[in-house]
């Protein structure tokens, strides 16, 4: 699995066998170029469209749940449609979980490429997890949000040796009549995933 994912180079492959637990549909396996996730939004939601429309989620609509078996566990999916035709699918997280705020913004700004007065004072750096934790990253402007670059030796380097590297979400709060938040994903130190083009595991926890 690992060495077709590597070959097939998207952000996340899945792979969908027989659930080990009862109340299970499938079980899925989800890997990046280099490693194996416990848990990831877009495959998840990505894999159960698959499955309603290949019947192996029943749609008794207006909204079906289903269990995925994950490797953090049992997951729920809600998928709206009838027919073998999904139209929409929710994913629900566990319950948030909040780490270590950190005070280094010089450090970590520089290791992004952007000024310390680049990232807002008045929000913590955090980490969060749904299921896989992310450091998130509070930047004052859209501009300086597109600045930002993924560095991977830098990155890795805002972590010491015993700790666990986590992947950054930067994010940018906006107008609400142009955009809500606007963000970005960094993992190229983690994952092998320079930027993510959409993030379901870092949005779960920055919901929250």
């Amino acid at each position: 699995m690992q060495s077709l994912a590597h070959e097939l180079n998207f952000s996340e492959s899945t792979f969908v066998s027989a659930p080990e637990i009862a109340a299970a549909v499938r079980r899925v396996r989800i890997f990046t170029p280099r490693v194996e996730l416990p848990m990831a939004g877009h495959p998840t939601v990505g894999t159960a469209w698959v499955l309603a429309s290949r019947g192996e989620i029943v749609l008794e609509g207006p909204s079906t749940v289903a269990i995925l078996q994950l490797e953090i566990g049992p997951i729920s999916v809600a998928v709206e449609g009838v027919h073998r035709q999904p139209e929409f699918v929710w994913m629900t997280h566990r319950e948030p979980t909040y780490g270590a705020i950190r005070d280094d913004r010089a450090r970590i700004a520089s290791a992004l490429g952007i000024d310390p007065a680049d990232i807002r004072g008045d929000l913590p750096i955090q980490i969060v997890s749904t299921g896989v934790p992310f450091l998130f990253v509070p930047i004052k402007s859209v501009e300086a949000l597109g600045r930002c670059a993924p560095n991977g030796p830098a990155l890795a380097a805002l972590f010491d040796a015993h700790e666990e590297k986590l992947a950054l979400h930067m994010f940018a709060i906006g107008d609400s009549r142009e955009f809500g938040v606007r963000a970005r994903m960094f993992a190229p130190h983690t994952v092998g995933i320079a930027e993510d083009p959409a993030t379901g595991g870092a949005a779960g926890p920055f919901g929250a």
